[in-house]
């Protein structure tokens, strides 16, 4: 999932965002911190969940202690960028997905949509690693200039 949040007033001040990262539920949860990278999951899976910064002036602020929840102990990372909108891909990584790491190196923004390791997204349609859909009258699956999928006429779809 790409997150924008939109600066819409103070074009000085930097625009900010808070990570719930997730340290205890129960269990010790296991976390890595690196650059703009913040990743957590179990300490005996490989599942993670990734909160990954697309700005490369971002700073990352874990200084506020752990929050109770319903879910467990959170703790709220402020993320915070220069730039007049804040980025973050949130990734529920499982085992043969890519990393945090290749989806970060991979993500490159358009201008109606992304591309990364992970799928796509143009306009109202995207195809990730288990789906594709939105809404239209046909889908290139593989980008290849021939759609895969057509229908007769413009609608909302799931495949």
């Amino acid at each position: 999932m790409l997150s924008e949040v939109r600066r819409t007033g103070g074009a000085s001040a930097a625009l900010g965002g808070t990570w719930p990262v997730l340290e205890n539920d129960g269990t010790l949860l296991r976390s890595t911190w690196r650059g703009r990278l913040v990743r957590f999951g179990y300490p005996t899976n490989t599942d993670e969940q990734s909160y990954i910064a697309l700005h490369t002036d971002t700073s990352l602020d874990a200084a506020t202690p752990p929050l109770r929840s319903t879910f467990g102990d959170l703790r709220p990372v402020r993320m915070t960028t220069k730039d007049a909108v804040n980025r973050t891909v949130i990734f529920p990584r499982a085992a043969g997905d890519p990393t945090a790491d290749q989806v970060q190196i991979s993500f490159a923004r358009q201008a109606d949509g992304f591309t990364s390791k992970l799928g796509w997204v143009k306009g109202d349609l995207s195809v990730g690693r288990t789906y594709a859909g939105g809404a239209g009258k046909q889908l290139d699956l593989d980008q290849d200039g021939k759609p895969e999928i057509t229908f007769s006429q413009s609608c909302g779809f799931l495949v």
